[in-house]
């Protein structure tokens, strides 16, 4: 009885642990809390115009983390500018980058990838994000970390507004992430896209480290009862 019992509880326990690798999507800057983040026009790439190999590196605003960014496949990518050669609904003024060579369009090109490579752990990133082809479309954010991996996507609208109305997509994970990829579909089917400030936090999600942390509790006073018998 009491083997069964142990076993029942070592299964309760690693449901919980299972969970607790859960991240959570952020579509606000507030979900994700940044303690700093990235500002693609701080980094020394040029004007807004100008075409990128894959990779460059990037440094943080506050200097708290460091990385690569690049575009998966055989095209350049561009520094933009919304409202300079970026007619978007970002915030007026802000850099971004485009997954696109704009002295060689190629279309449908690769996902933008970032590369977390020193600095603080990252737990917490996103960015606002816009398809290039005005309409509705479908944003998706992977991140990976070690034997990790989890996507999420969410619905968004395309319009040249300027209006600061462009969606915030990110991710908040228990475990540290290393790589995080953004892609889109539009309604012709491309993954033609850009990003802007990429918002970064070195703190992990709480909530499912609250639910790991009461499941070990739990089954502690379980074992403990069972002892006393």
């Amino acid at each position: 009885m009491k083997k069964s019992l142990l076993m029942l509880g070592l299964c309760a326990l690693l449901s919980l642990s299972t969970s607790a690798f859960a991240g959570v999507l952020c579509t606000t800057i507030a979900c994700l809390a940044p303690n700093d983040n990235v500002n693609w026009g701080a980094q020394g790439y040029g004007p807004p115009g100008t075409s990128l190999s894959t990779p460059q590196t990037w440094n943080s605003t506050l200097g708290l983390y460091d990385g690569y960014v690049g575009v998966v496949g055989p095209t350049n990518f561009t520094l933009m500018q919304q409202s300079v050669n970026w007619n978007g609904n970002f915030d007026p003024g802000d850099y971004l980058i485009w997954n696109q060579d704009i002295n060689n369009f190629a279309g449908n090109a690769g996902q933008i990838r970032l590369l977390f490579t020193s600095g603080l752990p990252v737990y917490d990133a996103g960015a606002a994000i816009q398809a290039d082809l005005y309409g509705p479309f479908v944003a998706t954010i992977c991140a990976y970390g070690n034997s990790h991996s989890e996507c999420w996507s969410e619905n968004g609208v395309s319009n040249l507004n300027g209006d600061s109305s462009a969606i915030i997509i990110g991710v908040k994970e228990t475990w540290q992430i290393t790589t995080l990829d953004f892609t889109v579909i539009d309604i012709n089917g491309n993954n033609d896209l850009a990003i802007n400030t990429l918002y970064l936090s070195s703190v992990p999600e709480p909530g499912t480290i609250m639910l790991f942390g009461s499941g070990v509790l739990g089954l502690a006073g379980m074992l403990r009862r069972k002892i006393n018998l």
